[in-house]
């Protein structure tokens, strides 16, 4: 397990989600009433990756990084004793039955990796959008927060200024955040964060030396997203948006907004909840059951390549992580394949769209939305990756 690292870095990212507040971009009496039950009652702060970045350059994404050594410094176990809170009983409790590759290595840290990895996705998301997703240490003394409940944001006006000048000093040195907590004697909120989900990148995608075993996690709060201040950071990315799950999916079919396969597939996934507190409560009853890695696999047709998900009747039983043998192959047209698959999870390089008709996934994980319902959003046209 540990030999696999070499082919790719860790990283943590965060779906922050947001209560509504404000419109949405259609009028409800403008929409049928397929389109109608697939809105959703919050948001999802998305990041523009900027134009020089090689990969997946102008796309929207979640915040969110590489991991750095300073996440898993035995200096955060200290930090966190401050408040009366045991970073190995507290992982031990963040911890799912089953652990990806990612979340069950071993790191030379007495940081479990289920806090590592939130400390990581908590100091990109500040990094990169300038949200600080933190609590106060004596407010933990008084009342241990529960794991799964509301995401605190620190957001206090009079440090408006200090805080980008820390944001600043955190993005060129990952040491300074526990520095930053020191000064604002706070905690990064571990607790608000959900797993979610365990993504590592195809093989057939990214340049050399640029693929990523990246854990996702949920957060929500029921402050409006439009109230929360958040500023792109004019470096990695250009842009930022609060979107509903179902309109950044209509916006992808309309081609004014770009997603890679992950970011595609989860939007996919949040628009079977239409409110926030159920997506919530599935996210946190689902999350003690852990997250399998999953990893899409490119499979060629004489007319077409696509992109298997776990899930699909096509997905090999033992993928190939590492890419060390060829792009498996399929005899005939993908079409006349297509009628013969019963459960079909997959990304179609031709239409270049997402193509599911399954229920659930494995570990009660949420599946994405179905064909049908995915047309009535893209209103029939032909998005693209």
């Amino acid at each position: 397990m540990v030999s696999l690292v070499k082919h790719w870095r860790e990283a943590a990212s965060v779906i922050v989600a947001a209560k509504s507040g404000v419109g949405h971009i259609l009028s409800q009496s403008q929409v049928s009433a397929a389109r109608r039950k697939l809105m959703c009652d919050y948001k999802i702060l998305l990041l523009r990756r900027s134009g020089n970045m090689k990969f997946f350059a102008n796309s929207y994404v979640y915040p969110g990084g590489v991991v750095s050594n300073a996440d898993f410094s035995d200096n955060w176990a200290k930090m966190f004793q401050n408040c009366s809170t045991d970073v190995t009983k507290l992982g031990k409790k963040m911890e799912g039955s089953v652990r990806s590759q990612l979340m069950s290595r071993i790191h030379q840290s007495v940081i479990p990796n289920e806090i590592g990895f939130r400390i990581c996705a908590i100091r990109e998301a500040f990094e990169e959008s300038g949200i600080l997703l933190a609590r106060d240490i004596n407010a933990v003394k008084q009342d241990a927060p529960l794991l799964g409940k509301e995401i605190h944001i620190y957001d206090k006006k009079e440090a408006k200024s200090l805080l980008e000048l820390w944001r600043g000093k955190v993005h060129n040195d990952a040491t300074q955040f526990i520095e930053l907590c020191k000064e604002l004697s706070i905690v990064p909120d571990v607790w608000g964060l959900i797993e979610w989900s365990d993504w590592l990148t195809p093989c057939f995608l990214p340049p050399p030396g640029k693929r990523f075993d990246t854990v996702f996690f949920l957060c929500a709060t029921d402050t409006c997203g439009s109230q929360v201040d958040v500023t792109h950071d004019e470096k990695e990315t250009t842009m930022i948006q609060w979107c509903s799950p179902d309109e950044s999916l209509t916006l992808f079919g309309e081609q004014k907004m770009k997603f890679g396969p992950p970011q595609l597939y989860e939007m996919a996934r949040l628009c079977r909840y239409n409110k926030l507190e159920d997506l919530v409560q599935h996210a946190v009853g689902r999350a003690p059951q852990g997250c399998e890695q999953w990893l899409p696999v490119r499979i060629e047709f004489e007319d077409g390549n696509i992109a298997l998900m776990p899930g699909d009747s096509l997905y090999p039983a033992e993928p190939d992580v590492i890419g060390e043998h060829p792009y498996p192959t399929a005899t005939g047209s993908y079409q006349s394949r297509q009628e013969q698959d019963r459960f079909l999870n997959r990304f179609e390089f031709q239409t270049m769209t997402l193509v599911s008709n399954l229920p659930s996934l494995s570990l009660n994980q949420t599946a994405p939305l179905g064909t049908n319902d995915l047309k009535v959003l893209f209103s029939h046209m032909k998005p693209k990756l």
